[in-house]
């Protein structure tokens, strides 16, 4: 099909963009506390950035061998089940299973044209929430992650949050 045409059936969403993105570059990502501050600092009060500020900075996502893993203070959630729903020249939407907020989640994951990170959007917990995440190295993930059981094949075991942020991620009320 013509790129043309294709463009105009994308611009109609009846078809993807013809230079569809692939997602994030790389294995590793943390979540950057300070960049993700700035973007909210543009669009929330600064009440609410202050209370999503404490929950910045640590979150981690791996690509291990195939399977994605979320790493979070207390808990190691296996991303599994991720099905992707819309792809675009700049975006991926896709659905998965969170066992934490007990519900399908749906997020995009923006590029990052500075190529060093990516963007995810949710309107979880805020409608036009983002963070960003910046590559780490497999080296650094690895250090920063240490202290987690892993399996015998090297991978970390799926662990649930403790009640406390099992009540807070449950408590927030959905946007």
């Amino acid at each position: 099909m013509p790129r043309f045409i294709r463009l105009l059936l994308h611009w109609l969403g009846l078809a993807d963009h013809p230079e569809p993105w692939g997602g994030p570059a790389g294995d590793c990502f943390i979540s950057d506390k300070e960049a993700t501050c700035a973007y909210l600092q543009k669009r929330f009060p600064p009440y609410a950035v202050e209370i999503l500020s404490k929950a910045l900075g640590f979150t981690m996502v791996a690509t291990l061998r195939g399977r994605i893993f979320m790493v979070s203070q207390n808990y190691v959630e296996e991303i599994t089940g991720s099905q992707v729903v819309r792809r675009g020249k700049d975006f991926i939407t896709s659905v998965f299973h969170s066992a934490v907020w007990q519900r399908k989640k749906r997020t995009t994951i923006i590029r990052d044209h500075s190529d060093r990170g990516y963007w995810i959007a949710s309107d979880d917990p805020l409608r036009g929430y983002r963070e960003y995440f910046r590559r780490i190295t497999p080296e650094e993930f690895a250090a920063m992650t240490s202290h987690l059981p892993r399996d015998p094949d090297g991978f970390p075991i799926a662990t649930p949050p403790d009640d406390d942020t099992l009540q807070k991620a449950r408590g927030l009320p959905r946007m």
